[in-house]
C-alpha cells in the first residue's frame, strides 16, 4: 500500500490489520453468542447485537461474527461457533448476559462456559457494563471476564 494513500482495513483469519502510516494496529478477534429464544420483545436482538459489538469496541476488540441461537433449533448456532473458534484460532466469545450460556433446565452456565474453554481454549466476555469480573473456581485464571474489570 502506498505510504501517501487512505487508511485501509483488512480482515484476516484472526485479527484485523489496519496501516496507518507505517505503523500496523491488530486487534484480536471475537465472536458474539446469543439465544433468540429468551427475547421480550421485537427489538431485543438489535440491541443485544449492539450491546456485544459496542463491548468489542470498548475493550479493543474486532467482532467477527454473532452467532445468534434460533429458538426452534436450539445449539446449531453454538455448535458453529465452535467450529469457528476452531478455524479461527480466536479464544473469545461475548453474550449479552450470562443467561445466554444456559442449557435448558440448567441453572449454572458453568457447563457451556467450561466446553468453551476445554474444547476451543475460549473466554466468555459478558458484555454488560454493570457487571464485574467472575471466575468459575477461585485456583484458575478467571473463564467468565464481565466488562469493568
Amino acid at each position: 500500500m502506498d505510504p501517501g494513500s487512505p487508511d485501509r482495513t483488512e480482515p484476516t483469519w484472526a485479527a484485523v490489520v489496519t496501516r496507518r502510516g507505517c505503523g500496523v494496529n491488530v486487534k484480536p478477534l471475537i465472536y458474539g453468542y446469543l439465544r433468540a429464544d429468551l427475547v421480550q420483545h421485537a427489538s431485543q436482538l438489535e440491541e443485544w447485537e449492539h450491546q456485544i459489538r459496542e463491548f468489542a469496541s470498548a475493550e479493543g476488540f474486532d467482532v467477527g461474527a454473532v452467532f445468534q441461537e434460533p429458538p426452534d433449533r436450539m445449539w446449531s448456532a453454538f455448535a458453529s461457533l465452535m467450529i469457528e473458534l476452531k478455524r479461527s484460532e480466536c479464544h473469545d466469545v461475548a453474550v449479552p448476559a450470562l443467561s445466554h450460556m444456559l442449557r435448558p433446565g440448567s441453572a449454572s452456565p458453568n457447563g457451556l462456559v467450561e466446553l468453551l474453554r476445554a474444547e476451543a481454549h475460549a473466554f466468555v466476555w459478558v458484555a454488560d457494563p454493570a457487571a464485574s469480573r467472575v471466575g468459575l473456581n477461585a485456583t484458575e485464571p478467571p473463564m467468565l471476564r464481565r466488562n469493568g474489570g
